[in-house]
């Protein structure tokens, strides 16, 4: 892929291991500088080392506690002072433990707190100063599809990541002014630490094996697998961070009053795909259209419908 984020200058915060290392990874083959966290040194140390040598980009690390506000800020502080600007930041982590409810301690509740929102709350007071005085930022939430359905057995996720999700929604619409988006994303199964861990514990507490658990988990999803890390990464970077000019501008112009960063990410890249096929496949305008409402049927509401049937359309005929 290419695109245009040569230069940049990206955070990505647990980025030793799992999505957090594959963002990290997919970013610096992009040519982005990189700063990169995690709690353990000797992880994150080594990442480091492996992405610059895969990449032949200059990649900052530091060992990071993100549930200590000053850690985080410290971090944002020396990554600011060594590049001179921040463009991109991607907050992740682990996620708080699966626990049943009633197995959940006033500590638990106020560690994942913590770790969860808290952090992503440092990294956004920390970021979006700076990327407002440069009129340019992404800010990117990894969360999960708990957000919209919760898990059983992830009390603790469940409850906090959706104060994430809805920490993001606000500051998307507060921000966009500057040019800066604000995106959560929402993974998944994807084959990482976390997901073993949770698989896991469902196939002890059910008395089965994790080879079932994992079996019984892919015929949830449509491709029959759980994703890899790299799939997540490469979407994350297309879907909410790339800049497609030519695209964008046809989209804005037809868009009425809607900024296309203010739009949700689903509509947004809809729009795009169905344009994209319109103007470089030279695809009919109907059949675009009628694909990209089927995709808006299954994964936008009646007023998404509607809003990208108008846009297309308008589209269509400045073709």
């Amino acid at each position: 892929m290419d695109l245009g984020l040569k230069g940049r200058i990206a955070i990505v915060a647990a980025a030793s291991t799992g999505l957090g290392r594959a963002v990290a990874e997919e970013l610096a083959k992009e040519g982005c500088e990189l700063a990169i966290c995690s709690s353990n040194p000797a992880k994150i140390e080594k990442a480091a080392n492996e992405i610059s040598k895969l990449t032949g980009r200059e990649v900052f690390w530091r060992a990071v506690d993100v549930s200590k506000p000053a850690d985080v800020t410290a971090f944002v502080e020396a990554t600011d002072k060594k590049f001179g600007r921040i463009d991109i930041c991607v907050t992740n982590g682990g996620g708080p433990p699966p626990k049943k409810f009633l197995d959940v301690t006033t500590k638990d509740w106020q560690d994942a707190v913590e770790s969860t929102l808290m952090s992503a709350v440092t990294f956004a007071r920390e970021v979006l100063p700076r990327m407002q005085r440069n009129k340019w930022g992404r800010l990117i939430t990894i969360t999960s599809t708990s957000v919209k359905q919760p898990i059983d057995g992830l009390i603790l996720s469940n409850s906090i990541r959706a104060g994430v999700t809805g920490m993001a929604k606000t500051l998307a619409g507060e921000f966009g002014q500057f040019g800066i988006t604000v995106n959560n994303v929402c993974p998944g199964f994807t084959a990482t630490a976390r997901l073993e861990e949770l698989f896991e514990k469902r196939a002890k507490d059910a008395g089965v094996s994790v080879e079932q658990i994992e079996k019984q988990s892919a015929a949830q999803i449509p491709i029959g697998r759980i994703a890899r890390p790299d799939e997540f990464a490469e979407g994350l970077l297309r879907g909410v961070i790339e800049e497609l000019p030519g695209i964008d501008e046809r989209i804005a112009r037809n868009a009425a009053h809607w900024r296309l960063e203010r739009m949700p990410v689903v509509d947004r890249n809809i729009l795009r795909l169905a344009v994209y096929e319109m103007s470089d496949l030279k695809t009919p305008a109907a059949v675009a259209i009628d694909e990209a409402l089927d995709l808006a049927r299954q994964f936008s509401g009646d007023e998404s419908v509607a809003f990208i049937n108008g846009v297309l359309d308008a589209v269509s005929r400045e073709r």
